[in-house]
């Protein structure tokens, strides 16, 4: 039996399925956004350093947050870096991840989850989205993904300028090492002045930041169509590819193997990529 509903999420009785067709599997990467709609398969715990919004492609699927009961729903918000497990019945999800240091948690729930009737239009306007992008081709040029996701664009949070700074070099180059020490010194701050006002801005710590920004990367690699997961591990900047699974198992949920084995046949589209080539081996 469903269990009640806050409002990060809907159960199935709070809008109709879906009666169109769902698309066909994509994966959408821009700095800031990651839309994807394919296999989702059986993740464990995941812990994606985004906020993610679930939807659901038919029948309701099965979310557990920080270890709550298990809530049956057919959308859901859930905070970056939150610890939580999903299923569905088909082991197939629609999912946009809002970076965290672009938009607080608390705008998008506050933008598209306040109603039943606005989190249904939410659920529409992505699948929608998604469909558009199933008559494009990857090298077709796309609009902003919140102009296509959304009816509007997420209110973006403030940040410092030097934490702004330190953000935009990470996302350059996700691989390279980035010690704190180094950038608080770039940033005129002292080393604990810069960690605590990091995550202050971001909402998490510099290590973790830093960590899901390099298993984020593994988006781009699918670009590559290549499951060569040794390369994957070291153009990613990790030691081994021990450490890769490792990281990929605690953001993702899933094993490196079975993440590539579900992108074969997903349609990717890039909006600024990051250059693989300047990761470091």
């Amino acid at each position: 039996m469903a269990q009640k509903m806050n409002r990060n999420s809907r159960n199935a009785s709070d809008f109709p399925q879906q009666s169109n067709r769902p698309p066909k599997w994509l994966l959408f990467v821009t700095p800031d956004r990651i839309a994807y709609v394919g296999l989702l398969g059986s993740p464990g715990t995941r812990i994606l350093g985004a906020t993610t919004l679930y939807i659901s492609l038919g029948s309701p699927f099965r979310l557990s947050q920080n270890g709550a009961n298990v809530e049956e729903a057919l959308f859901a918000i859930v905070p970056a870096y939150t610890p939580h497990r999903i299923q569905t019945p088909d082991r197939n999800i629609a999912e946009i991840l809002i970076e965290n240091e672009s938009v607080t948690p608390e705008t998008v729930i506050a933008q598209l989850a306040d109603t039943p009737c606005r989190v249904e239009s939410a659920a529409n306007r992505v699948l929608d989205g998604f469909r558009y992008l199933q008559e494009k081709s990857a090298a077709d040029s796309v609009p902003d993904l919140d102009a296509l996701f959304f009816d509007t664009p997420l209110q973006q949070r403030k940040l410092d300028r030097r934490i702004a700074a330190v953000i935009e070099r990470i996302n350059a180059n996700p691989a390279e090492k980035h010690p704190a020490e180094l950038l608080a010194d770039q940033a005129g701050l002292s080393f604990s002045r810069f960690t605590h006002l990091f995550c202050e801005q971001t909402g998490t710590t510099f290590r973790s930041f830093r960590a899901w920004k390099r298993a984020r990367a593994v988006m781009h690699f699918f670009k590559r169509n290549s499951d060569n997961l040794l390369d994957a591990a070291l153009d990613m900047g990790y030691a081994d590819s021990t450490h890769f699974s490792h990281a990929l198992r605690r953001f993702y949920g899933l094993s490196p193997r079975d993440m590539f084995a579900g992108a074969r046949g997903v349609a990717v589209f890039e909006q600024n990529p990051v250059a693989m080539p300047a990761f470091a081996r």
